[in-house]
This record gives C-alpha cells, sequence and structure tokens, in this order.
C-alpha cells in the first residue's frame, strides 16, 4: 500500500491535476435533451404548405361516371350513324323526297361524323389525363354543333321513322348526359389546378374553399 501510494501514477488518479480534469471532462456523459424544440410559426406554415400540397396533388380530377358514358356513347355512335344511312336509303327508295332533302341530310351525316370522332377523342384524352383545354373542347363540340345536329335528325320534314326517332332519343339522353358531367369535371379540374398554382407559388398557405361538386 505504502509503494502504491508513493508512486507517481497513483498520486496523479488522486491529485485535481488540470489536465486530468480535462481528460475526465472529454468523455463524461452528458444526457440530450428531452423536450422537442417549439416549432416556429415559418416551419408550422411549411408543414401545412406541404399536406396542402400532397392532398391536391394526390386528388383524382378524372370524372367515372363521364368515362362511363363516353365508352357507351363511343360503342353507340357507329350504330346511330349505320342506322340513320339505312333509314335515308329506305326513305329514298319508297318516299318520293325533295331534292334539297337528298343533299342536305348527306352533308348533316359527315358534319356529324367528324365532330362525334373529334367529341369522343376530346373527352377520352381530356378526362384520362386530366386535361382542361381537351375536356372543354368536348364540352364545346357536345353543346355545339352535336346537339343540335342531332335535333335535326329528329325534326326533318320529312317523314321521321320510329326507328329514326328511337335512335335520335337515345342520342340525345347521352349527350344531355355528357353536357352535365362535362360541365363539372371541367369546374373540377379548374379548381384543383388552380390551388396546385396557388400552393406552388404562394408564400403561406391559406384555407382553401371546399371543391364545387
Amino acid at each position: 500500500a505504502e509503494y502504491m501510494g508513493g508512486s507517481p501514477l497513483f498520486q496523479y488518479c488522486q491529485s485535481e491535476h488540470p489536465m486530468r480534469r480535462a481528460a475526465s471532462g472529454a468523455y463524461s456523459f452528458q444526457p440530450l435533451p428531452t423536450e422537442e424544440p417549439e416549432p416556429s410559426p415559418r416551419t408550422e406554415g411549411t408543414v401545412a404548405q406541404h399536406r396542402e400540397r400532397r392532398i391536391v396533388q394526390s386528388e383524382i380530377k378524372s370524372s367515372l361516371p363521364l368515362q362511363i358514358c363516353l365508352y357507351y356513347n363511343a360503342i353507340y355512335s357507329p350504330v346511330f350513324f349505320m342506322l340513320l344511312v339505312v333509314t335515308f336509303h329506305y326513305k329514298l327508295t319508297v318516299f318520293k323526297v325533295d331534292a334539297a332533302f337528298v343533299i342536305v341530310l348527306p352533308v348533316l351525316l359527315a358534319v356529324w361524323s367528324g365532330v362525334e370522332i373529334s367529341r369522343l377523342w376530346f373527352g377520352y384524352i381530356g378526362n384520362l389525363r386530366e386535361k382542361v383545354p381537351q375536356i372543354t373542347a368536348f364540352w364545346l363540340l357536345t353543346v355545339v354543333p352535336s346537339f343540335p345536329l342531332v335535333i335535326v335528325f329528329l325534326a326533318l320534314p320529312v317523314m321521321v321513322l320510329p326507328l329514326e326517332r328511337a335512335v335520335c332519343i337515345v342520342m340525345i339522353m347521352f349527350q344531355i348526359t355528357e353536357i352535365v358531367l362535362g360541365f363539372r369535371a371541367v369546374r373540377h379540374m379548374i379548381y384543383v389546378q388552380t390551388a396546385r398554382f396557388f400552393l406552388r407559388n404562394a408564400p403561406s398557405v391559406a384555407p382553401l374553399p371546399e371543391s364545387p361538386r
């Protein structure tokens, strides 16, 4: 014990030497703070902005009812065109019709078929890919001239056959439904894209109004 007590190493460990205090302090355990710092207003705004942006960007803007209506309308439109051609040929062979009717009806059918192809294509692309210009073009082509042309086919001065009346009424129901659903789809897409633009460019986020339905 006396030998150990008299050794320089033992005296160094028992002393308050400055280098010993520095070495012991360098390896001392310091517990981490348990309380989390309160978020600043800027951090809260950033979190809220990220949450709102995630909600808006993940929302699906395509209209399922409109897409179903477009699908069945794309199937029915060729049938509608073929039936009108058959009834037109039947009228020419059975009834005495004016020369103006012989010229006007084929022109109207050609115009309607071209508009119908463009209208359905714009509707499919605009609704599936969530494109506002295409869905707006679809809605405008449905209102004018596709819907008035079907009304003209139904109200021609020449005798309207029951088959013509039936196919025209079904097409009118398709187009009225698409006008209503297309308007709602256009309005909803414009709202969501406006909100997305606002969230990307505004420095702070304000509460957004409810989506129009």
